[in-house]
């Protein structure tokens, strides 16, 4: 089944909405754009406990403390920014330094979350939507910048990472990490585990835990699943989030308005300590000297919809 819907912006709401953009400038704002609908396993009726909406422009004068959890963020390095925005007047800037740790003398962390109330429980679907960009000196190492968590203490389920200065995006199986997508189509500056095509492992073990790992992930991609580089400038992200164990898990990805991969499997840890997931942004990285900004603009999360969009790609959806 196919729709078409009239193109008004890039901005991530429209697609959550059901209109998507294409690529392109916002200049192109006349152009149509041919879209796939994918009927999904459950409506949001089916859901016991319906996820609550979420969203936060960063327009008010300060950061609002109902709707993010500061404790990780440093005082005097996150601030709203009124001369970097992707649409209004403002953004929220959070940077790092060679004074800021929070998590070791190896290690620098500056974070917001969403604030405990707002917190849904792991499994419940929800679509997420917000535009980044990244400045400043990159890291060799680790990089984070904006995770989804489970009450575990382990690595993110679902994760933006940077290391060494390309942005991948990463889906966690309790130990095993797989890579779905990255902004270098070959990631020849990546670790060959690390890097995300069809010649190269794209499955790898988190560091300390084993030397091999095994999953039942599976990953769909479009014909062009390159993503962007928030070095560049502004990127508009969405993400469908389901996390789940026992094959039940469900990550749908877009960038720009275009659709970049489809994940399913076992999603998340297998043991947790609580029923809870949330949304953290800033900067989390090995120590680097060099001082880097991240800034976050139009965040939104929604309760689950019943269709999933995506853009059907020159060649159709290629399947790893």
């Amino acid at each position: 089944m196919s729709t078409t819907c009239h193109k008004q912006s890039r901005l991530a709401m429209l697609l959550l909405l059901g209109c998507v953009s294409v690529g392109g400038n916002d200049s192109n704002a006349g152009e149509n754009t041919q879209l796939a609908l994918v009927v999904a396993n459950k409506t949001t009726s089916e859901h016991t406990q319906p996820t609550s909406a979420l969203s936060d422009n960063f327009e008010a004068r300060t950061i609002d403390p109902t709707k993010w959890w500061m404790r990780q963020a440093h005082h005097g390095h996150y601030w709203i920014e009124p001369r970097m925005s992707r649409v209004a007047r403002k953004s929220i800037a959070i940077s790092v330094d060679g004074l800021v740790r929070g998590c070791g003398q190896s290690c620098q962390r500056n974070e917001i979350r969403e604030a405990p109330q707002h917190q849904i429980k792991f499994g419940e679907e929800a679509w997420y939507s917000f535009s980044f960009r990244l400045t400043g000196a990159t890291s060799t190492s680790r990089w984070v910048s904006g995770q989804w968590k489970q009450q575990s203490g382990g690595s993110p389920f679902l994760a933006q990472r940077f290391n060494r200065g390309v942005y991948t995006i990463t889906v966690q199986d309790d130990d095993c990490r797989v890579v779905v997508a990255s902004s270098d189509a070959s990631a020849q500056n990546l670790p060959v585990t690390e890097r995300n095509n069809s010649t190269t492992a794209r499955i790898f073990p988190v560091a300390g835990t084993k030397t091999t790992c095994k999953t039942d992930i599976r990953v769909q991609h479009s014909a062009n699943h390159v993503l962007p580089d928030p070095y560049r400038g502004w990127v508009d992200m969405n993400y469908r989030v389901r996390g789940g164990r026992n094959g039940k898990g469900l990550i749908e990805i877009w960038a720009n308005g275009r659709f970049i991969a489809r994940v399913t499997g076992s999603i998340g840890d297998k043991v947790a300590a609580g029923p809870y997931q949330y949304f953290k942004f800033g900067i989390y990285r090995n120590f680097t000297p060099g001082p880097a900004t991240a800034y976050l603009d139009n965040y939104t999360r929604i309760r689950s919809m019943p269709v999933t969009t995506y853009v059907q790609g020159d060649n159709g959806d290629r399947q790893l």
